[in-house]
């Protein structure tokens, strides 16, 4: 019984629904069972996990309900009868939450009983109240054209002149299509990108013939999806990012938080991938411009936690854009808002990589050598970090031991994927290179420049040019 439907459903109500489900089952109205509402009170002492040893149908079977002998049939007619009545509960709970249905419920049943003065009352009611609706989304839209879809069948459809109600129920049903058309083509280009899945994006196309040849439909939210599309499909153009941004930025007051942070959160990954491709200065900027207007509305939060990764990455683009204030307080602020399990480690190595990019090493290393991360790709960065540091600071005999260390590390972990265990691989030995390079070999150095691949097969790329720089022009080769 404990892995019943019935118990599976009260485990996902609240305090205040148990109790009010109590005082439905209450009234004879919707139940006059009285052993329903004497077993659902039974149940409702073992919320809210309706886990105890009690609820085994053996031990109901064998011990009773509250004193009371029961038989298997029984007791599954209750199981029965009481799930049912739950989900009437949690439907008329909907119902009386969502203004707009059961406004549109009324004007079906007035409309029936033919009670017209009480239909007119209730739809400038529904009109009134959809005027007021805060957003002008696909929502908002969906709203609008049920309501005129309505106001269509129930007006005279014999009639031989202008029906303005067909009018507008078709020109409500245009705007919310074309809206829900681009915003699902927007998640199926994003996930095409992504993952390298097929997804038929034809009838997006045709879509966008028809918006180009019908200006008038282009709504905010059209607007807005039509950049995001525009943005989404063409990653290689980095203008199309710029024109998404500026519409979202100025119609971001007619989406939901929803809606906003996953509009808002499409232009943060764009930059990231134009980062990741192409370390575009440009898109640094652009991804901690993006970043904090997530965090200043709560967009990039889940449940009140922040990704683990989305804190360092947001440090990393505070530090390489110099932003050095705004990214100490935001290493301290958001410390906590990590999942629990990072946020000792996490804090103490974006706080090391701070030190490291002030060039404060020593107090860089300290912080790091305390850092232990479960993670593969974390202990990575924590692994890279003080690879740079033993290597600013002249430690060599340490960085060697450290590189070796770090070669076996990437070489037993199987779950580095082959690409990134390269990128490692290559790091490590341009680095090996690069530190027993001495003034007699510093002819070398431009050949170890010139064989340096491309970012996408060595981690650190810039970092290691940088130094070979350094290295030449100290030597003057």
């Amino acid at each position: 019984m404990r892995q019943s439907k019935l118990l599976d459903l009260l485990r996902t109500l609240s305090t205040r629904q148990i109790s009010r489900l109590e005082e439905y089952l209450a009234s004879p109205f919707f139940n006059k069972n009285e052993d329903l509402l004497a077993f659902f009170r039974f149940l409702k002492n073992y919320a809210p996990d309706f886990a105890h040893a009690d609820l085994e149908k053996s031990h109901l079977l064998k011990k009773g309900m509250a004193g009371k002998r029961t038989d298997a049939k029984r007791l599954a007619y209750w199981m029965s009868d009481l799930l049912k009545l739950t989900e009437n509960f949690l439907t008329a709970e909907v119902l009386l939450d969502d203004d707009q249905l059961t406004n549109r419920t009324l004007l079906e049943i007035y409309y029936d009983r033919g009670l017209y003065k009480h239909y007119k009352a209730v739809l400038e009611k529904a009109e009134r109240q959809l005027a007021e609706y805060p957003y002008r989304n696909t929502e908002f839209y969906h709203l609008q054209f049920q309501l005129k879809q309505l106001q269509y069948a129930h007006s005279d459809q014999s009639q031989r002149t202008f029906n303005p109600d067909l009018q507008e129920a078709a020109n409500t049903l245009d705007v919310y299509y074309l809206v829900e058309k681009l915003r699902l083509a927007c998640a199926m280009v994003n996930l095409v990108q992504l993952l390298n899945v097929d997804y038929d994006l034809s009838w997006t196309e045709e879509v966008l013939n028809a918006l180009e040849k019908s200006p008038d439909l282009q709504t905010p939210a059209i607007r807005v999806y039509l950049a995001m599309y525009q943005m989404l499909k063409h990653p290689e153009a980095p203008a199309n990012y710029s024109k998404a941004k500026e519409a979202l930025w100025a119609h971001s007051g007619q989406f939901d938080k929803t809606e906003l942070a996953i509009l808002s959160g499409a232009l943060f990954n764009f930059c990231s991938r134009r980062i990741n491709r192409y370390n575009d200065p440009f898109f640094w900027k652009e991804y901690l411009e993006v970043g904090k207007f997530l965090l200043q509305k709560e967009l990039i939060l889940d449940d009140g936690r922040l990704s683990p990764w989305l804190y360092k990455n947001l440090v990393t683009a505070g530090l390489q854009l110099e932003d050095l204030e705004w990214t100490a307080d935001f290493i301290q602020s958001y410390k906590d808002r990590l999942p629990e399990s990072y946020q000792e480690p996490l804090y103490e190595y974006n706080l090391a990589h701070y030190y490291y990019h002030l060039q404060r090493y020593d107090e860089a290393q300290h912080t790091l050598l305390q850092v232990e991360f479960r993670d593969v790709f974390l202990a990575l960065s924590t692994r890279s970090l003080l690879v740079k540091i033993f290597y600013e600071t002249d430690q060599i005999e340490l960085l060697f031991s450290h590189l070796e260390a770090f070669r076996v590390y990437m070489l037993r972990n199987k779950l580095l994927p082959a690409s990134n265990r390269k990128q490692v691989q290559q790091f490590i030995d341009f680095t090996r290179k690069l530190a027993r390079i001495d003034k007699p070999e510093a002819e070398k150095l431009p050949e170890l420049e010139a064989k340096l691949p491309d970012a996408s097969e060595v981690l650190h790329r810039e970092w290691l040019l940088e130094k070979i720089g350094e290295k030449r022009v100290k030597f003057k080769v």
